[in-house]
């Protein structure tokens, strides 16, 4: 069976679109799955923290990319589970050879279940490349006016212009606040079926503090193991931390 590969994506900034694909990556992982997150970007790494694996990291993507180093050198195996591969962005700018992806992305299909491609914020041309090899976009947004129409935007994209890519919405740092959140208004201003809502987290700022992987018996972890579920076609709640 071949890999299912899943492009993590965001309209702007600040929405913890890397936390969700290195969090969605591990609750896979701990299904069972074989997983690699690539981070594809050409500076700003950040993966590496988030996944405690920032001083194992040798080569990177674009080592991989340009054919400098084989696939296994560029990954990392994550201490926080035996099944999850983290392969990081430059820590300083280097161009990406994208026109190479397509191809070194099929010589990875046999080893893993899930390629998790995180990709920079954007319409940009990382994000572009990673549609064309993803049959699942994973749209990190959080539910105010600006990021929703910004996500509009993005699945607007997608559908002109990659038909057989399907996208789904996770609402994430969704506050616990008297007014009731409206996922109805949020799904229809980004036009995307909803997967996951996730909530602000304090433990999920320790455990990028600590680079620690979060408790397994916390409401937030739950959030992302039905995540998990929903990707591997299960059905489960959504879950409102």
């Amino acid at each position: 069976m071949q890999a299912r590969v899943l492009v993590v994506a965001s309209g702007k900034g600040g929405t913890g679109k890397s936390t969700v694909a290195v969090f969605a990556a591990q609750a896979l992982a701990q299904k069972g799955k074989k997983v690699l997150v690539i981070e594809l970007a050409e500076q700003l790494r950040n993966v590496d923290c988030i996944a405690g694996v920032s001083e194992q990291t040798v080569f990177d993507v674009s080592d991989w990319l340009s054919g400098r180093c084989a696939s296994d050198k560029a990954m990392v195996q994550s201490p926080w589970c035996e099944n999850l591969f983290i392969m990081s962005a430059p820590y300083a700018y280097a161009a990406l050879e994208l026109e190479a992806l397509p191809q070194k992305i099929q010589q990875l299909l046999e080893q893993f279940d899930f390629i998790v491609i995180d990709t920079p914020t954007g319409i940009c041309p990382c994000f572009q490349k990673a549609c064309e090899v993803g049959e699942l976009v994973l749209l990190v947004l959080t539910p105010d006016q600006m990021t929703l129409r910004a996500g509009r935007a993005m699945t607007e994209w997608i559908y002109e212009k990659n038909c057989n890519t399907k996208v789904r919405l996770v609402l994430n740092r969704v506050r616990q606040t008297g007014a009731k959140l409206d996922l109805d208004g949020c799904i229809d201003t980004v036009a995307a079926q909803l997967i996951a809502v996730i909530g602000e987290s304090r433990q999920i700022f320790s455990s990028l503090v600590q680079q620690q992987p979060l408790p397994v018996k916390s409401e937030v972890w739950k959030a992302f193991e039905n995540l998990a579920s929903r990707i591997c076609g299960q059905e489960v709640p959504l879950l409102f931390c």
